[in-house]
């Protein structure tokens, strides 16, 4: 980030013009918030990333020699990147009422200016670093506007509900200051947590002290929390260690004693090609991303289409995909590619789709993927191939749910049964649930739509109520090759741009109320047989 900063702040009016540009475009709503004339805005966002890239990323190895008046000027609340990012939040809440989805829509515009400013000169680890970066500054104000202010000597509470308790002792990375972080279990006070500079410095939970203390506070949903600065340091010899360190570890750890699902996978099935799966799989992810999930879009067709369509949003194609290796075994962190949107990372099928036969991974590979993409993210979605034959059957191995995507036609009505079908012949111990049917309108329908949609409506299935509608603008961007709203300018009452972010809201309501009990292979075998009507 610093490399690439000195190459920018040359440019630093430029950058300013791309980003608000670009923010503006994907949101217009957001325009009226700010004055007519940007020119001080533009030298406020210059000067905010200067000081954030300076200070965001420190080693305290660095300044050791540093004399005591220098520490204590390190210390000052006015100088610490995380207090001045929490005023910041709540700043921008209160005077521009920007709404927490329009975090992810400045992540993306943010990426989008840095790339175009050094004339796509960015390496993909440095994108990597601003993306990181970002999601922790987002976080941060994230939190401070959604909880407000708070009394002191506290500087921030509430409960933790936007993220989670590593998440949230991620984000105090960026402080220099001795911060005491008091969580709460109804009411009653549950642990304590000490931090500075990146480091953990002490853990309490009852007895326990050190790793036990956090591992222990880790495995704990629904608490909330108090953090202030704290004047005198903790009382141990030695730092537990560093933060993102410590947070690795103890995930290593939980994963060893019982395997930690994060996120859910749900797979986008047809009967048939040419039905839009592949576009319908691409704008429901961009869709989730935004809304703040963190998001693994997989390329399981070896046509690679999704690829094709992502355009502009993933520039690293080069590397093998998962067709090109035949793969025995893989953990996802050698598959996983970065996007130019906050959240959304890609596993692609083949680095040259079309040019030589895919090697289809050896059985169970798929699963294994799968699962430790679940680990990663809070959704997976995965683009299957078209039909329902013994490929897809793998991959649904790997999945919790199971979407149908039909046109409405006369194969709709057949598909459904397809599907059951399909489901019951899928190799492992899970059998995925099938979550529902998504309708994809685009081309026009002919007039019987409707009558043919009704004959879906059987025992068990549940219809998406949004559907797919014709757009002039998403035609027009799938033939300029990027996903609808990314790359050009779109109308945001456009239906194409509304109705996918609607969707994606339905599946994931859906898929936030489907069981998770240790019974739920027996509960999907049991759904597929009243699909079939037995």
């Amino acid at each position: 980030m610093r490399r690439s900063w000195e190459l920018l702040q040359a440019s630093g009016d430029r950058l300013a013009d791309l980003f608000y540009h670009r923010v503006f475009a994907a949101e217009p709503a957001l325009r009226p918030r700010f004055p007519p004339d940007l020119a001080a805005q533009r030298r406020k966002f210059v000067d905010m990333l200067g000081s954030l890239v300076t200070s965001i990323d420190w080693n305290e190895d660095e300044n050791e020699d540093e004399n005591e008046d220098d520490r204590e000027a390190e210390l000052d609340p006015a100088r610490d990147p995380f207090l001045c990012l929490l005023e910041l939040g709540r700043h921008h809440a209160r005077v521009y009422q920007i709404p927490d989805a329009a975090y992810a829509v400045v992540g993306e515009a943010l990426l989008w200016a840095l790339e175009r400013t050094t004339a796509h000169a960015l390496t993909l680890e440095t994108r990597e670093a601003w993306e990181r970066a970002y999601a922790l500054i987002s976080r941060a104000m994230r939190l401070a506007a959604a909880h407000g202010e708070t009394a002191a000597p506290a500087v921030l509470a509430g409960p933790l509900d936007l993220y989670s308790l590593g998440a949230l002792l991620e984000v105090l990375a960026l402080s220099r200051q001795r911060l005491l972080v008091e969580l709460f279990e109804r009411d009653a006070i549950a642990g304590r947590v000490r931090v500075q500079s990146g480091q953990v410095l002490a853990v309490e939970r009852g007895a326990d002290t050190g790793m036990a203390a956090l591992r222990g506070l880790l495995a704990i949903s629904g608490l909330s929390y108090r953090i202030s600065r704290s004047a005198e340091p903790a009382t141990c010899a030695e730092p537990l260690g560093a933060i993102s360190t410590l947070m690795m570890e103890a995930d290593d750890a939980l994963d060893c004693n019982e395997p930690q699902i994060r996120g859910c996978a749900f797979a986008l099935c047809s009967a048939r090609g040419g039905v839009g799966r592949s576009t319908l799989a691409l704008h429901v992810a961009i869709a989730i991303a935004r809304s703040g999930r963190s998001t693994v879009l997989v390329d399981a067709d070896p046509n690679a289409d999704l690829s094709a369509l992502l355009g502009a949003l993933f520039r690293d194609r080069g590397r093998p995909g998962m067709y090109d290796r035949g793969l025995h075994a893989a953990t996802g962190e050698d598959l996983l590619r970065t996007t130019l949107m906050p959240n959304l990372r890609f596993v692609p099928a083949t680095a040259q789709p079309q040019t030589a036969r895919p090697r289809a991974p050896s059985p169970g590979t798929w699963r294994a993927l799968l699962l430790a993409l679940r680990r990663r993210a809070e959704v997976v979605i995965v683009d299957t191939p078209a039909g329902l034959g013994p490929q897809t059957l793998e991959i649904l191995a790997g999945c919790t749910d199971a979407v149908l995507v039909v046109r409405p036609d006369v194969g709709a009505a057949r598909a459904v049964p397809a599907l059951c079908d399909a489901l019951r012949d899928v190799p492992g111990p899970e059998v995925p649930r099938a979550l529902g049917v998504a309708i994809n309108e685009m081309p026009p329908t002919s007039s019987r739509a409707d009558d043919i949609l009704g004959a879906l409506a059987v025992r068990g299935v549940r219809v998406f109520a949004t559907r797919i509608p014709h757009s002039a603008a998403l035609a027009d961007a799938l033939r300029a090759g990027a996903p609808l709203g990314v790359s050009t300018p779109v109308d945001p009452d456009d239906p194409g741009l509304r109705v996918f972010g609607e969707l994606a809201a339905e599946l994931v309501a859906a898929l936030d109320h489907r069981s998770h009990d240790p019974s739920r292979a027996a509960h999907g075998v049991s759904a597929v047989h009243a699909y079939r009507g037995e």
